[in-house]
Formats: structure tokens, C-alpha cells, sequence
């Protein structure tokens, strides 16, 4: 039952994997990096590390609005 369970797990994977190949395949570093509001998860040019996530405050702290 493990292995019946596992499979599934990683067919789902490869299909998840497929579909967010098909949409961000193509994709210019402008438009990864296009920022559609002032506030919420966004990603970030960083010096060293080639990318970051900013996130609001309250989400790092746990809370919810």
C-alpha cells in the first residue's frame, strides 16, 4: 500500500511539474520579476543569492489578516 501511495504522489508531482514547465517556459527575467501590487509575496533580485522573497511582516509573524 506504501508503494500504491507513493506512486501517486509522484505522478502527481511530474504532472505538477509538467503544467508549471508549460507556463513559465519562455519566460524573460523582467517578467519573473514584474511586481503586480505594492503588498504580498514577491520575489526579489538579491546581490549574492540571484533571488529572495519578500513577504508582508504580519505573514512572518504567523498572523493572518
Amino acid at each position: 500500500m506504501a508503494s500504491e501511495v507513493g506512486g501517486y504522489l509522484i505522478r502527481q508531482f511530474e504532472i505538477a511539474w509538467q503544467l508549471t514547465s508549460f507556463h513559465l517556459d519562455g519566460l524573460s527575467t523582467e517578467e519573473c520579476l514584474w511586481r503586480p501590487a505594492d503588498q504580498g509575496l514577491h520575489v526579489t533580485k538579491a546581490a549574492q543569492l540571484g533571488g529572495e522573497l519578500s513577504r508582508p511582516f504580519r505573514e512572518l509573524l504567523g498572523r493572518r489578516a
